[in-house]
């Protein structure tokens, strides 16, 4: 009669394995494709910030410009006055340093507060269409789905929209801008030197195509990873009552282990 008996919560934890696997609903769920037709739908959030947006671009383009003339003009004070010993205008050339770069930090923390105002905006929107679409999808697509990967569709998907047009957007523009700022400098000062500095540039490409081909493979298994570890997590929170109610805290902890080394 004992050996018939069954201890509660009995099951396989490679099959519990197997069932928290994200390659295993990876054919049940839409995933996007295109990232032109995904630009688009983000932009089509955006596109009604359009006055703060180009609030933040004329700020990044004024910041991008002071960054630049805040090291000429500290090459030009070095030339003209340090190494000559003539100090005639020096204070106002520190003057003139001192309103570059103070206004340099007012550009800075205008583009960011504006465009932190967008972000927020923008991803409230989409979580409010996203609670109206969870709410009108029927009872069954919950019970076939996990709650802990819906909480991290909720939430860490719209965090990572949220940190991507916080700071991306903003080092986008400013990489470009200050990259053909100072494309245009050095080959001002001397087309030689440029040429020489531009030709580890294809080196550059090479190597950073050869870094994103692999770390966009593990960013995408970490986030894979994360909703699987917020799926166990949630069901495995909502449900200890009944896991105390039989003692098998043990047997959960050992899972929530294995589920973390698998």
């Amino acid at each position: 009669m004992k050996n018939q008996m069954k201890a509660p919560f009995s099951y396989d934890l490679k099959k519990l394995k197997a069932m928290l696997d994200p390659s295993e609903h990876q054919g049940k769920q839409k995933k996007p494709t295109n990232l032109s037709q995904t630009l688009m739908k983000l932009w089509k959030y955006l596109q009604v910030h359009r006055m703060p947006l180009t609030i933040v671009l004329v700020m990044v383009t004024l910041s991008s410009l002071l960054a630049l003339a805040g090291p000429f003009l500290v090459g030009m004070t070095i030339d003209l006055f340090i190494s000559t010993g003539e100090m005639n205008g020096f204070m106002y050339m520190l003057l003139g340093l001192l309103t570059i770069y103070l206004l340099h930090s007012l550009t800075v923390w205008l583009q960011h507060f504006w465009m932190v105002r967008v972000s927020q905006s923008t991803v409230y929107q989409m979580r409010t269409q996203l609670m109206g679409h969870m709410n009108e999808l029927p009872i069954s697509y919950f019970d076939s789905s996990e709650q802990g990967d819906l909480m991290s569709r909720v939430n860490n998907d719209m965090e990572n929209v949220s940190n991507t047009l916080n700071s991306s957007i903003i080092q986008v523009f400013t990489s470009i801008i200050t990259l053909v700022g100072i494309l245009v400098v050095m080959l001002w000062l001397s087309p030689l030197l440029t040429l020489v500095s531009m030709s580890v540039i294809p080196l550059m490409w090479f190597g950073i195509r050869w870094i994103t081909k692999r770390t966009r493979k593990l960013f995408k298994a970490q986030q894979n990873r994360l909703g699987a570890l917020n799926a166990f997590s949630e069901e495995a929170i909502s449900g200890h009552s009944i896991t105390k109610t039989f003692s098998q805290e043990e047997r959960m902890i050992d899972s929530f282990a294995n589920k973390m080394t698998s």
